[in-house]
């Protein structure tokens, strides 16, 4: 359709979403640079220092543990009072071997995985803010009545500002997510502590970009939705840091049983192939009320239901919002 390709060339021309772009490959420029930072291996003089502590700590182990044993396990057993499941394991005490005390950087091989979900919402919500300015100029502006003089159809109108949003992203989130991966692996190179790269963790990570370019579509489609609905970017904006203030922060933490329904815990489920979090339970004990918490998890399939069924509820809205309202 040439109206869709007229929506395509005025999502890439605008400067706002220039500068966007240009926002999000600074950051990643930084993190590029933290990566290299944190990549850097031990030095002699840092693996000589350790040495000598965990020496001082073997020796001390050895002339005390039979003090340290028994002062561990007179702790547990006053805690099984309240917590009967509590083990110290106070017989398997010690400074251990001395490879757990290199604490060296972890090679890229061990969080290539994570690489992806840990820009991923800088994308998304770089996506977002570039949908929602990208409809809102036009009614802040009164273009888009202007438009609709050529163009009266406004399901088609609506429909193509939707589908542009999220065609024009892709490439947007192809090129930086490649730089993020690639400068991270390089930046591990650099300091020649990639590890053993095996397909399967190749596999791991191009599921990874999948489902961050699905979510970057998604939220491009979103932001038009709600630049449609609300009309300022401002507007939006407020609305989101509002949202994860009142919803994701105080009901969220006053409300445990809702946060598996929440935008964040399901972001970060799609980015990340399931999360997990903690709720706290508290119950009547012998010495008055015992509180602990319980890991729960929540799946990818969650996290992409519920926030097809968001991005569905919230498209179909604007939709009709944008047919009935005057523009205005």
């Amino acid at each position: 359709m040439r109206l869709f390709r007229v929506e395509l060339t005025r999502f890439r021309s605008r400067r706002i979403n220039q500068l966007a772009v240009l926002g999000i490959l600074g950051v990643i420029l930084v993190m590029l640079y933290g990566s290299w930072r944190t990549s850097v291996p031990l030095s002699d003089v840092e693996k000589a220092q350790i040495q000598a502590q965990y020496d001082a700590s073997v020796k001390d182990w050895d002339e005390n543990k039979d003090e340290y044993i028994a002062s561990c396990k007179e702790q547990e057993a006053a805690d099984q009072e309240t917590s009967p499941d509590v083990d110290y394991g106070c017989e398997q005490g010690g400074p251990g071997d001395i490879e757990s005390w290199m604490y060296g950087p972890t090679p890229f091989a061990e969080r290539a995985d994570r690489v992806l979900p840990d820009y991923g919402l800088l994308m998304v919500f770089g996506a977002f803010a570039m949908g929602v300015s990208f409809i809102a100029a036009e009614f802040s502006s009164g273009a888009i009545g202007n438009w609709l003089t050529f163009e009266p159809r406004r399901g088609r109108v609506y429909g193509t500002k939707v589908g542009a949003s999220g065609i024009a992203v892709i490439p947007i989130a192809l090129v930086t997510g490649a730089i993020m991966v690639g400068g991270t692996w390089l930046a591990y190179s650099l300091n020649d502590n990639v590890g053993t790269m095996t397909g399967e963790i190749w596999r791991d990570v191009g599921a990874g970009g999948i489902r961050l370019l699905l979510l970057t579509i998604g939220f491009a489609m979103l932001g038009v939705a709600v630049g449609t609905i609300v009309r300022h970017t401002a507007a939006a904006v407020g609305i989101l840091v509002g949202y994860a203030i009142v919803v994701e922060g105080i009901l969220g933490n006053t409300f445990e049983g809702l946060r598996p329904w929440l935008l964040q815990l399901n972001l970060q489920a799609v980015l990340s192939n399931g999360t997990s979090y903690w709720e706290t339970v508290c119950e009547s004990g012998p010495t008055g009320q015992v509180c602990h918490g319980i890991e729960k998890t929540v799946s990818l399939t969650n996290g992409v239901v519920t926030l097809s069924v968001v991005l569905v509820v919230v498209v179909a809205v604007a939709a009709l919002v944008f047919r009935r309202r005057d523009v205005n």
